[in-house]
């Protein structure tokens, strides 16, 4: 009975691996956003982890992006990041973090994600990009 009630209470402490879903916009709007977020917050519940869904580039700093396993720019549109956030961001995911853009990603911060991609796929591909 005693080791049953230590098992229980070591499953409860531990957390859920976080995600960072950001769907931040400055041009178009796309009206599947919101459809977009609940649709992650789903899959979280469904397959254990944490969604937290944000417009809040202040979010994109060392500190902050470190709690999350990987970001979600879900629909976002403009130059969404400043060059501090974008620089966080970087090296958020120069050190192993993982990223996920959905649909128009490109007309985000794009020459930062096209250097992010660039790099990524030439790490793993030995090919010109």
């Amino acid at each position: 009975m005693f080791m049953a009630i230590m098992f229980l209470s070591f499953n409860k402490s531990r957390k859920l691996p976080r995600v960072l879903v950001f769907s931040k916009t400055l041009g178009f709007r796309h009206t599947s956003i919101a459809a977009g977020k609940t649709t992650l917050l789903k899959l979280g519940e469904e397959n254990k982890f944490a969604v937290d869904t944000t417009e809040d580039a202040t979010m994109f700093t060392k500190a902050i992006l470190k709690k999350y396993a990987a970001v979600v720019f879900l629909n976002t549109t403009g130059d969404v990041l400043d060059s501090m956030q974008q620089q966080a961001f970087t090296k958020y995911i120069q050190r192993g973090s993982g990223f996920v853009g959905i649909h128009c990603i490109l007309y985000s911060t794009q020459q930062m994600l096209i250097k992010l991609l660039s790099l990524y796929v030439s790490s793993v591909c030995p090919i010109a990009v």
